[in-house]
């Protein structure tokens, strides 16, 4: 199928574009260039000391601080003729901070993670149904059949590939119907059933073009599709601990959210094919979820109710290798939220679990914020939300079957959708 040029909805470049990424081989060439980025009293500059496509081990690199902007900038992520964008915040508008009502009513299915397409349409990764209604329109705010039925399993978040279509994360399923297509509006067949029937919670594009399976208690060593071959591919060895969700972080690696997991083996290297140790383990917070910020740090969604100094550790920073903690003091218990996304103010979006406050944290001022008007479907469980191009945010509980599921955050209309917000395409849940 033909790629999907997703630069349609960026902002008009004001930097150096990095194009010709208009198909898997490109994407993968591109990875192993090596690209220096400066920056100076012109801006962001480039200049690529690396040659791409060959067996060296050049990859993405960059001389300024690992940000999310200027990583996103660099980084041969799908082949949106990537533009630097606006990273100015501004002053925010007076803004509503409030849920929403869309034209209709949410299916009252259950959905797990959601992909932002290239047509701008949200796919809601379908968990165990077989309705047609798995995608949402913005424009109409209404939502939409696709041609035919998922495959009869489950599904817990799903990734957009380097053409355009989405992989749905199997979570046991022996079946084959894992891709969806956007332009065929149609579920597709990958070439063979995963032999890894373990459960998997959520998925990450890799720089290499591959997916990584985030494992969840799960002692197979098959956590990769690779969509160039259509097939299968085993990591170097087992990681048994249980993580739900996880990101891409700046380094190129993946930050896996743990869940009860008391171990230190929280982190999985594309480059060696394996996992790593971070400096100390969570403190027995249990998280759903991993959101990669602007300062490039990972807000790890909490969904137990630790208290104390144990429960401000929710921040796990590449740099150090090591958690830090928030301001904040954490809620009591029965409080928790499940996975969330990254707004175009800059701030996370906490989506509710087991009660029914929204929250916000605010990287700018290491705290949480209380949102004051609250949605009627909290209660019921939003397993994941996504950031839409023109600035809402968009959750449906599972469940839910009410019109309350768009989030207007502040200022969403003075903040361009600069390239940080390609966050969709990075936090996998």
């Amino acid at each position: 199928m033909a790629t999907q040029n997703l630069s349609e909805r960026l902002p008009t470049p004001d930097s150096t574009t990095l194009q010709s990424m208009n198909d898997v081989g490109a994407f993968e060439a591109q990875a192993q260039k090596t690209v220096v980025v400066n920056d100076d009293e012109n801006g962001l500059t480039y200049a690529e000391i690396g040659g791409g496509g060959g067996d060296g081990d050049d990859r993405v690199t960059t001389n300024c601080s690992q940000s999310v902007q200027d990583m996103v900038d660099i980084y041969p992520l799908l082949e949106f003729g990537t533009t630097r964008g606006n990273y100015s915040i501004g002053t925010p508008r007076a803004g509503t901070n409030a849920w929403v009502e869309g034209a209709s009513n949410a299916p009252g299915l259950g959905f797990w993670g959601f992909v932002l397409l290239p047509n701008n349409k949200v796919f809601m990764v379908p968990f165990y149904h077989t309705s047609t209604k798995c995608v949402f329109n913005p424009e109409t705010n209404t939502f939409e059949d696709t041609v035919n039925a998922p495959g009869n399993g489950f599904f817990i978040g799903g990734c957009l590939l380097p053409d355009g279509r989405v992989f749905m994360t199997p979570n046991g399923y022996t079946g084959r119907n894992i891709l969806y297509n956007p332009v065929t509006n149609a579920f597709e067949n990958v070439s063979s059933s995963c032999p890894n029937t373990g459960f998997t919670y959520g998925s990450v594009l890799l720089p290499n073009g591959k997916v990584f399976m985030i494992p969840n208690n799960n002692p197979s060593t098959t956590l990769l599709y690779n969509p160039q071959t259509g097939g299968w591919e085993n990591v170097g060895s087992s990681n048994e601990g249980a993580f739900t969700g996880g990101c891409l972080m700046p380094n190129g690696k993946v930050f896996m959210a743990p869940s009860g997991y008391t171990g230190s083996t929280m982190i999985y290297n594309p480059e060696t094919n394996d996992f790593e140790d971070v400096l100390s383990n969570s403190s027995g917070n249990s998280f759903q979820g991993a959101i990669l910020m602007p300062n490039g740090k990972v807000l790890c969604v909490p969904n137990n109710s630790v208290t104390g100094e144990d429960g401000k550790r929710i921040i796990f920073n590449p740099e150090t290798n090591d958690f830090e903690s928030i301001l904040s003091e954490r809620e009591p218990a029965p409080v928790k939220w499940s996975s969330g996304c990254l707004m175009a103010n800059g701030k996370v979006l906490m989506a509710a679990f087991s009660n029914t406050s929204t929250q916000i944290y605010d990287p700018d001022t290491n705290m949480f914020e209380t949102v004051s008007v609250v949605s009627d479907m909290s209660n019921l469980g939003q397993y994941g939300a996504i950031s839409l191009a023109d600035g809402r945010c968009f959750s449906v509980a599972y469940g839910y079957s009410g019109k309350q599921y768009l989030f207007e955050p502040e200022g969403m209309g003075e903040t361009p959708y600069g390239d940080y917000m390609l966050e969709p395409y990075f936090n996998k849940f």
